[in-house]
């Protein structure tokens, strides 16, 4: 999880609110390698910018420490999630914003200065026009829950919290039968959430059905950690 952090700063698509993370168990798997490289040539880089140049040390240090606090060392609900980056960011900004300034003053042989200026100043509003695009595009799938849990459902099939988000929606609109469908679906692709199970319970006692609300508490309460 922690490699795809990086990649997923330089190359923001798609965005997903509940992404979906392939779990490997093994330590000799190809993914989890390539992982492991990854993160000790991330290491190194550290070591090696902190007697070359502290501004991207400090970036690189801040970037990872940070991301510190949302790893499985502290436990929490979400294995991997796009706004656990807002802070650790600072550091990667801090970093393209250096170097971009070193490479706008630094020039190259061949090139006049004015002409190396334009070209880096092109490049660097290309790549503010395109994160720019992909925010106000975004922007429009966070219009209300409803549309954005639904967003997530054609990006992610298997979110179980979309369709558990969707079914509290279609519930409090009074449309029970989706309710019921969205939340025997949540719990098919996550049995282990004992609120799901509690939620049932509720639109099965709107649906008249008490035996069956009355089952699913129990089951609830027994999944309770």
């Amino acid at each position: 999880v922690f490699a795809l952090y990086p990649w997923l700063l330089v190359f923001p698509y798609p965005l997903v609110l509940d992404r979906q993370t392939e779990l490997y168990y093994s330590v000799l798997s190809v993914p989890t390698l390539v992982s492991i490289i990854f993160l000790l040539s991330a290491l190194w880089l550290m070591h090696y910018f902190y007697k070359k140049d502290k501004i991207i040390f400090f970036g690189m240090a801040w970037f990872w420490i940070t991301l510190l606090l949302f790893t499985n060392l502290f436990p929490t609900h979400t294995l991997m999630a796009e706004r656990y980056i807002y802070v650790p960011s600072l550091g990667f900004c801090m970093i393209i914003g250096y170097l971009t300034y070193r490479l706008y003053n630094a020039g190259i042989k061949g090139v006049s200065s004015a002409a190396w200026k334009s070209i880096i100043a092109v490049l660097f509003i290309s790549v503010l026009v395109t994160y720019a695009s992909i925010t106000i595009q975004r922007n429009t799938e966070w219009k209300n829950t409803e549309v954005m849990w639904s967003k997530v459902m054609k990006q992610n099939p298997k979110s179980s919290s979309a369709y558990g988000y969707l079914a509290g929606i279609a519930e409090q609109k009074g449309d029970l039968r989706t309710a019921l469908a969205y939340f025997q679906k949540a719990i098919e692709l996550n049995p282990r959430d004992d609120r799901t199970y509690a939620n049932l319970g509720v639109v099965y006692a709107k649906l008249g059905d008490y035996k069956k609300a009355e089952e699913l508490i129990k089951q609830s309460i027994q999944r309770q950690p």
